[in-house]
């Protein structure tokens, strides 16, 4: 289904500035517990878990509402991070999601997004860029050595893509089909 072609990608309309918040609370709860549970389980040096649920989530605000929908999606999340304290990382992530919502952007605003490939580069950059950012918070927040970094962000990106990749055009797909975004 070709999402892009039926909905401009700057859009300042109620739709896509709701669509946004509601999309921002629903990626509050999942990648908010994604980062718990990557916490519990490392500390918070390889957020795998957060790292799937925020590469789905941002793919989907972004394609589904374009932008500023996407990166308002991304910024309640981080916000709600930080006050909740939901990881250690958390400081970063109003930064990690505004630039990976742009990076999607950028990439699937030249793209039909009706195939897997385009779903798969628009992850890939996004997941680049938001996994770079990641890694300085890895550094300078919890002082991790250079090559557990490395590891970690490789980690996450591979799952990251992957996963964001899948669910993405999933859901992007069914939305489409259903018609709730007309």
């Amino acid at each position: 289904m070709n999402v892009q072609r039926t909905q401009a990608f700057w859009r300042f309309d109620l739709k896509a500035i709701v669509g946004g918040v509601f999309l921002g609370l629903v990626m509050v709860l999942l990648v908010g517990l994604g980062d718990r549970a990557d916490t519990a389980l490392t500390g918070g040096a390889f957020p795998i878990f957060g790292g799937v649920s925020w590469a789905t989530m941002m793919g989907i605000s972004t394609l589904l509402f374009g932008q500023p929908g996407g990166m308002i999606a991304g910024l309640i999340q981080g916000f709600m991070d930080i006050a909740t304290g939901a990881s250690p990382l958390a400081p970063i992530f109003p930064i990690v999601n505004a630039a990976g919502s742009l990076a999607y952007f950028l990439v699937a605003r030249r793209l039909l997004m009706n195939r897997w490939s385009h779903h798969f580069l628009a992850q890939v950059v996004a997941n680049l860029v938001g996994d770079a950012l990641v890694a300085a918070g890895l550094y300078y927040i919890l002082d991790l050595p250079v090559d557990v970094i490395l590891v970690s962000t490789g980690i996450t990106a591979v799952a990251g893509i992957i996963g964001g990749t899948i669910l993405t055009r999933i859901v992007a797909d069914a939305a489409a089909r259903s018609g709730v975004l007309d």
